[in-house]
Order: structure tokens, then C-alpha cells, then sequence
């Protein structure tokens, strides 16, 4: 259970930062930037939803804040250890799964990540949060 946890959290982290643009300037070279940073896969054609300039600017706000918030919560060991796991070329995922969080960490991560995406959603439109579900739906579906 405790690594179900660990793993969830860490995927939902790691999802954060790499689908956060990269045009956003950080004001200091912070772990998370630097996951951020790490080389993306490119995305397929029509792959995501298509967002309007102002949705694109209060999501990239709700992204910064949320990476703020996610720091706050890890340890000075821990962001050392998430930074040179970064510049070794670890995955992020991979990277913040070796983090060992706390129980308490992990219901502040959770919190924070649920306060996110609720934010997000709450910006969509009925048609984008409709294509929204769908894309959650075929990520769950088993790969063949």
C-alpha cells in the first residue's frame, strides 16, 4: 500500500513537471526546474487538448505555484538528492519515487496535487473537460 502511495504520488509529480512548458523561467535552477528542463518526448500531432491563449497563461500560473508548493514540502536532504539525481539524467519519476516521503508528505503532495488539477479543470470547458475524460480513459486502458 505504502508504495502504491509512494509511486502515485511520485507519477502525479513527475506528470506535473513534464507537462509544464518550458518557456516558463525559473528565478533559480530548483529541482523541479531541473526536471522540467529534462528532455520530453515530442508530442504527436493533435495529442492533448487545444487551450487558448488565457487558458495557457492561468494553467502555466497554476503550474508555478504548484511546483512552489511542492518544494515547500520536501526536506533540504531531499531537494538535494532530487537535484542530483536530475543531473545525472534520472527520470523524474524515477527520481522522486527514491525520495522516501513521509505519510505526512504524502497527504501534502496529495493535496496539492488534487488542488492543482481541480484548478486546471475548473478552466476548461465543458467540451475540453469531455476530451479531457476521454484522454484519462485511454490512459488507463491496457497497452497492446
Amino acid at each position: 500500500m505504502k508504495l502504491k502511495n509512494l509511486s502515485l504520488i511520485a507519477g502525479a509529480i513527475a506528470l506535473s513537471l513534464t507537462t509544464t512548458s518550458l518557456t516558463a523561467k525559473a528565478e533559480s535552477a530548483s529541482p523541479l526546474v531541473i526536471a522540467q528542463n529534462q528532455p520530453q518526448p515530442k508530442p504527436k500531432p493533435q495529442q492533448g487538448i487545444v487551450l487558448s491563449p488565457a487558458q495557457r497563461t492561468q494553467i502555466e500560473k497554476i503550474r508555478v505555484e504548484t511546483r512552489k508548493k511542492i518544494e515547500q514540502v520536501f526536506t533540504p536532504k531531499q531537494k538535494q538528492q532530487l537535484e542530483a539525481a536530475m543531473k545525472s539524467g534520472q527520470p523524474p519519476q524515477q527520481a522522486l519515487g527514491a525520495l522516501n516521503f513521509t505519510p505526512d508528505q504524502q497527504t501534502k503532495l496529495r493535496a496539492i496535487m488534487v488542488s492543482s488539477q481541480q484548478q486546471v479543470e475548473g478552466l476548461l470547458t465543458p467540451a475540453q473537460k469531455t476530451q479531457l475524460q476521454q484522454m484519462r480513459q485511454n490512459r488507463q486502458q491496457p497497452q497492446r
